[in-house]
């Protein structure tokens, strides 16, 4: 089964972030904070507003999210699923109205190009 998007507490792999990822988010939460609230006119004189800050600050979290997912379909798509779903296939290939992983859809070939690898130049068929 390939692993969920956000891994389910109490399942084969909890979501549980390490001492140390907890302590550098909460100092990250902490400046941030300071830079609304007790830095706000510091920052207003040297031309940052606080929404120019919650902009510059969304970028790698929108980034990290959006390359996650990205990844995650990605890998998704590379494996699953292992037969053809949808219409119109054409014979032999990936094409048509539908998807199929390309790992299943190479596996024959794969195996092939494996079994004359191992007979013909590895192992000495007698």
């Amino acid at each position: 089964e390939f692993p969920p998007i956000l891994p389910r507490a109490g399942g084969k792999s909890p979501l549980r972030p390490s001492w140390k990822s907890c302590f550098v988010l909460a100092v990250l939460c902490s400046i941030v904070g300071l830079c609304v609230t007790v830095w706000k006119d510091w920052l207003e004189q040297h031309g940052v507003t606080t929404v120019d800050l919650m902009k510059y600050l969304s970028i790698p979290v929108v980034s990290t999210l959006f390359t996650y997912l990205h990844i995650w379909g990605a890998l998704y798509m590379t494996f699953y699923p292992l037969e053809y779903l949808g219409c119109l296939q054409v014979p032999g290939t990936n094409a048509g109205c539908g998807w199929q992983g390309i790992v299943p859809n190479k596996a024959e070939k794969m195996a092939r190009i494996a079994v004359e690898l191992m007979t013909t130049r590895l192992i000495k068929v007698e």
